[in-house]
């Protein structure tokens, strides 16, 4: 605990240190600059997609409530590969949507993987 205080009390015997409020934005920039070429990059997007391994059987267990639907598990592309995403209850966002499973797009003479989602009818 002293050479806490101490390196604490050696640090405010010097100078004081101007706080530059603009430092914060600068890191959050440069955050935001890397965040957006990440989405830049479309790691969803392949030649010809790979076949989908065989589909998991699952028993849904009983709804929370009656607003809930069944979302089946389904297999989603992530990072070059597939992942299973198990099945679980959801309430759909407004009445009458309905659950589009995920899969390949054909886009502009390649596949795009869309994630499922809901629908409206």
């Amino acid at each position: 605990m002293q050479a806490a205080e101490s390196l604490g009390a050696s640090s405010s015997r010097g100078r004081a240190r101007p706080r530059i409020p603009w430092r914060r934005a600068g890191a959050a920039a440069v955050v935001a600059l890397i965040l957006a070429g990440c989405a830049a990059t479309q790691p969803g997007v392949v030649k010809r997609p790979p076949p989908q391994p065989p589909r998991r059987a699952e028993i849904a267990p009983v709804a929370p409530t009656r607003a809930h639907v069944w979302v089946p598990g389904q297999w989603s592309w992530h990072r070059e590969h597939y992942v299973w995403v198990p099945g679980h209850w959801e309430v759909p966002p407004a009445p009458g949507n309905v659950w589009v499973p995920g899969g390949w797009m054909p886009r502009e003479g390649a596949y795009v993987w869309v994630e499922g989602h809901w629908r409206a009818r």
